[in-house]
């Protein structure tokens, strides 16, 4: 009988243990407020303007974060300083939000992205002519070749707010554990 009562305590005990995991700590919420909502609008809108104008001090302003030195910093500026592209268009739409504390929250975001990619050519005139002309003329015709890119995905985006401001702490590809 002592076994059996054992038993039964454990088995108890593992299952309160795995319920009150699932279940959310005192103080934090699963779901957004109206306030938290827009607030969070606001920033994915700040983060969509700053990609749409390339301009990394207005993204900044809404990830402040981010470290200027690190190489996700590096590789974002070279993105956006780049001049071939052009018409830059994001649409970051929040699908899910899971707060991981009073001021912390992850926002699972589908993304969208299209841009203008502008290749020169590497066709040169004299090059189809050289039967015509008997001489070959080496002079680069410079031709711009645009390209329309599309992007869809998934990004994970960890906020922070501090006092009634939400910020952008980091953003990922690949899905938080």
């Amino acid at each position: 009988m002592t076994r059996r009562f054992a038993f039964l305590t454990a088995t108890l005990t593992f299952a309160s243990v795995m319920f009150a995991q699932q279940t959310p700590a005192v103080g934090t919420r699963t779901a957004p407020s109206n306030t938290d909502t827009k607030q969070f609008e606001t920033v994915l809108t700040h983060y969509q303007a700053a990609y749409e104008r390339q301009d990394i001090a207005e993204l900044l302003a809404v990830w402040p974060t981010l470290p200027k030195g690190d190489k996700q910093f590096k590789k974002i500026k070279r993105q956006l300083e780049r001049a071939d592209i052009t018409h830059v268009k994001l649409v970051v739409e929040p699908h899910d939000v899971q707060f991981t504390g009073q001021d912390d929250a992850v926002v699972q975001c589908a993304t969208n992205e299209e841009y203008v990619q502008i290749e020169k050519s590497d066709y040169y005139q004299g090059d189809a002519q050289i039967q015509r002309m008997g001489t070959q003329n080496t002079n680069s015709l410079g031709q711009m070749q645009k390209k329309t890119v599309k992007k869809n995905g998934n990004v994970w985006m960890n906020l922070h707010r501090d006092g009634d401001k939400w910020t952008i702490v980091s953003v990922s590809d690949k899905k938080p554990h």
